[in-house]
């Protein structure tokens, strides 16, 4: 009884000291209130829209200033690459000075590459899609997602590392699309000064508190003075209601503590989605207050998406179908961001069963989500990549592979992924090659190697392959990543263009090497004529003679052919119908070839002309013809075809040394028995022949070669051992002719005469036996070795001279430069041009620059005589 009667009377005994205590704190709450919130919020909110209102302008003027730019890219004067790289370099000199110091503006493409970054530049050119935040937010996403925006622009709040401080500061920055270019333009600027200047106003505010939570402790212990005399009638009252109170209390503490400081999101909400209760780190996920996400509700922070599931999960815990239930939901932040979040939650109960409100768990999965599409954008690209990639572990076997290596071996991937490396490729391609590659990159070598291979589902292939260490989590190796690119096409490009080159080099070689034989020919036809004239009547030495000179004239024909390959040799250029000119050749071709040999004339129709040398055009089908002969002992069939085809651009890649355009396409096909491919690569190589020896010179298809690169086309080879042999010729189509017509003088018995001649050539040889051929049919002959000693010769006597031989090919100064001075001392002077080059290009610019007439080497004694003659008697 004494208890109930004493509780009133506690209270009121207490009650005057509350009062003070309550007026008092009420009092200076509101102070501090006001003076906090009023000071801080004025002060930041002033300073940060006036800095966000100068990193607008900043970067309009900006995109203000690129405007040029992006016109003229709209107006196609420029393309998109040449637009971008402008504006880099423009804004990449944009620096500005704020309260801050240096600033800058920045650019980046909507695929996250950071193109213009003055201050990092390490940066630019690197993807920085998921760079995030100090409390993960993905920055770079966030600033695509404003410049991305219906308004093409706008403001991304987020914590970086600031350089100055070396921690992570709040920043704002302001970016502004560039759609046309898939890029954007922005510029930012730090906060943590405002913040610091906030802290200041709040700190003041404290002090202001403190001073007054002194005047406060003071009346309190003013108060406690009145209280402590009535604590006494109290105190048998309180005993039972402070131990109630205490353990209450203690439990309640141990519940907050645990429930607000806990590592993960924590809520208690109503039945009808109302938060109760949230701690901070929900708050800090949500980036709220907890102030602000209490009064909220599931409803309000669910992505539409979600709700029905949400609802769901409830009707089950509250229909007792569930004890606890989990969902993976996006919730809507203050800034609208969307964090993806894995909710688990209970439902408590009462004593008669009656719900009486969730308490949930919320883990923010945003990272973990984020990382899968990542590894889900990285799976998509290795199987879209049409390089083979696989994974295989420490015990040789496959991991993993992309879709590329499962189609090039023609399995399926359950197939390969948990089967052996050897199992797939062969034990003994394992134990051979693949082993000892895997083993070398267990140890964190990177190897490397080409080579060829065979695959089921594409063939024989020519492959770069790689093999690379892949390391774990703790960063130790743990498999293998084997990168296999098919360089097929490259290394065909690549042996069509070695070939190409080899080809030219031997053809400048055999030019070379002929020129300076038709000068021994020359030498050794001239004295052996020289030897005849001296002998009187037939004798055997005569005979000796003779046989000397024909086989100086057989060496001179094969120098001819090899002329001919290296592209030197004299062509008579006109317009031919080709099926004309084919069928030609077939009619002198059907008197040499065997009879068991069938021919069979395919003609295309309305084909145009082409400019060549008719009698090379013969060689060249004749050439074919016999070596398709050759190759059918037995018999067979020889099959001549035209057709007319327009070669484009893809065409001549593939086919060095020709240019796209219109051709005339001969194909010279027989059943013989074929080519193997390593002889394949040499038939166009001189002297190159697969015949017995005294049957073949080597020169046969080396001179078709030459002849066909001389008129400006290509000639093919496909053969396959047992299935014949098919030649290709592309020549191309001309609408008009042009005639190259050399005055070249031919042999004649003729007589001599009394003219003085100078005779210029640097082989001795040739001087001498020119000089008794002319001398012993009367004329007066003075040689020189070189251009310098025929002007000297030339100057001492300018009227002496009747007619000047000139070699081309001379060291020093050369006929060429020599011809010129000649000229220049008497323009009416005769010279005759002789080369080993019969149709160079030279020859033709010396006859247009004053030369009377050109005659090739190695020539015969009469064929001097006669030039001699004939050009005395003009």
């Amino acid at each position: 009884m004494s208890k109930k009667t004493n509780s009133p009377k506690a209270t009121s005994l207490l009650r005057p000291a509350i009062y003070k205590i309550l007026i008092l704190g009420i009092l200076l709450g509101i102070i501090f209130l006001v003076v906090s919130f009023f000071l801080a919020h004025r002060y930041m909110e002033s300073t940060k829209n006036q800095r966000l209102s100068n990193l607008s302008q900043m970067v309009h003027m900006a995109r203000n200033a690129i405007q040029p730019i992006i016109k003229d890219f709209h107006e196609k004067k420029i393309n998109k690459q040449t637009a971008v790289n402008r504006i880099r370099d423009m804004v990449r000199r944009m620096t500005y000075h704020d309260h801050s110091g240096k600033n800058y503006i920045f650019m980046s493409s909507y695929d996250g590459t950071m193109l213009v970054q003055p201050f990092e530049p390490e940066k630019e050119m690197t993807n920085m899609w998921d760079l995030l935040d100090h409390h993960g937010k993905f920055i770079i996403q966030e600033l695509i997602k404003a410049a991305k925006s219906p308004q093409g622009k706008g403001f991304v709040q987020y914590h970086y590392l600031a350089p100055a401080s070396g921690r992570p500061q709040e920043k704002y920055s302001f970016v502004i699309g560039i759609p046309e270019l898939d890029c954007y333009i922005g510029t930012g600027k730090y906060m943590d000064d405002i913040r610091a200047a906030q802290r200041n106003y709040i700190w003041s505010a404290v002090g202001l508190t403190t001073l007054l939570l002194i005047l406060l402790m003071i009346l309190v212990k003013y108060s406690i003075k009145e209280v402590k005399k009535n604590l006494e009638k109290l105190s048998h009252e309180n005993q039972e209601h402070k131990k109630t109170h205490q353990a209450l209390k203690q439990s309640e503490a141990r519940f907050r503590l645990a429930f607000d400081n806990a590592a993960i999101g924590r809520a208690i909400a109503q039945v009808d989605g109302q938060f109760i209760r949230v701690n901070k780190y929900f708050a800090q996920i949500m980036g709220m207050k907890v102030s602000e996400l209490r009064l909220k509700s599931w409803q309000e922070i669910i992505h539409p998406d979600h709700l029905t599931e949400k609802d769901a999960c409830d009707q089950a815990l509250l229909e007792n179908k569930e004890t606890g239930v989990q969902m993976k939901a996006r919730l809507l932040s203050l800034e609208n961001l969307k964090i993806w979040a894995r909710i688990s939650y209970v439902l408590i109960r009462d004593k008669e069963d009656h719900p009486m409100y969730f308490v949930c768990d919320i883990q923010d999965i945003s990272a973990q989500i984020a990382y899968e599409d990542m590894l889900k954008k990285y799976e998509r690209i290795v199987d879209t990549s049409i390089d083979q990639m696989s994974l295989v572990n420490r015990d040789y076997v496959y991991e993993a592979v992309n879709e590329a290596y499962v189609k090039n071996h023609d399995l399926k991937r359950e197939d390969i992924v948990g089967h052996s490396v050897a199992e797939i490729n062969s034990q003994i391609a394992f134990e051979k090659t693949i082993k000892s590659h895997l083993d070398a990159a267990l140890e964190g070598r990177i190897i490397q190697y080409q080579s060829e291979f065979k695959y089921r589902g594409l063939g024989q292939r020519y492959m770069d392959v790689w093999y690379f260490p892949y390391k774990n989590a703790k960063n130790e190796v743990s498999a293998v990543v084997v990168h296999v690119k098919d360089i097929t096409e490259t290394k065909i490009m690549e042996d069509k263009l070695l070939q190409a080159q080899k080809m030219e080099a031997i053809g400048t070689l055999a030019g070379g090497i002929a020129h300076d034989f038709n000068n021994i020919l020359s030498a050794i036809m001239g004295h052996a004529e020289l030897a005849q004239m001296s002998l009187e009547g037939e004798t055997k030495i005569s005979a000796n003679l003779s046989q000397i000179i024909v086989a100086a004239e057989r060496a001179k024909e094969l120098v001819k052919q090899i002329l001919t390959f290296s592209r030197k040799s004299e062509t008579d250029l006109r317009l031919i119908d080709l099926n004309q000119q084919l069928l030609e050749s077939i009619n002198l071709l059907k008197r040499t070839i065997p009879k068991m040999v069938e021919i069979e004339i395919k003609l295309g129709q309305e084909l145009e002309p082409v400019m060549a040398d008719a009698t090379q055009l013969n060689q060249v089908i004749m050439n074919l013809a016999s070596n398709a002969s050759d190759a059918m002992p037995e018999g067979g069939k020889l099959t001549f075809a035209t057709t007319s085809m327009d070669l484009d651009q893809d065409f001549c890649e593939t086919h060095l040394e020709i240019k796209p355009g219109r051709y005339l396409i001969l194909t010279v096909t027989d059943t013989g028995s074929g080519i193997d491919k390593k002889t394949q690569d040499k038939i166009f190589d001189p002297f190159f022949t697969t015949k017995e020896i005294g049957k073949g010179t080597g020169l046969g298809l080396s001179t078709v070669y030459g002849i066909i690169k001389e008129h400006g086309g290509q000639i093919t080879c496909y053969s396959e051992l047992g299935q014949g042999t098919s030649f290709r010729v592309y020549l191309p189509v001309h609408e008009t002719a042009m005639r190259l017509n050399l005055p070249v003088l031919t042999i004649q018995e003729v007589a001599g005469g009394d003219e003085s001649i100078l005779l210029v050539d640097d082989e001795a040889a040739i001087r001498k036996s020119s000089a008794l051929i002319l001398e012993n049919k009367g004329y007066t002959v003075q040689t020189a070795a070189n251009g310098e000693e025929a002007l000297n010769v030339f100057q001492g006597h300018p009227s002496r001279f009747d007619l000047v031989i000139l070699d081309l090919g001379m060291p020093g100064m050369g006929g060429k430069k020599c011809l010129k001075q000649l000229l220049a001392l008497d323009p009416s002077l005769k010279i005759l041009i002789a080369s080993g080059y019969s149709a160079d290009g030279r020859i033709q610019d010396t006859l247009n620059q004053g030369a009377s007439a050109f005659i090739a080497k190695p020539f015969r004694g009469n064929e001097l005589l006669k030039a001699v003659r004939r050009l005395l008697d003009r």
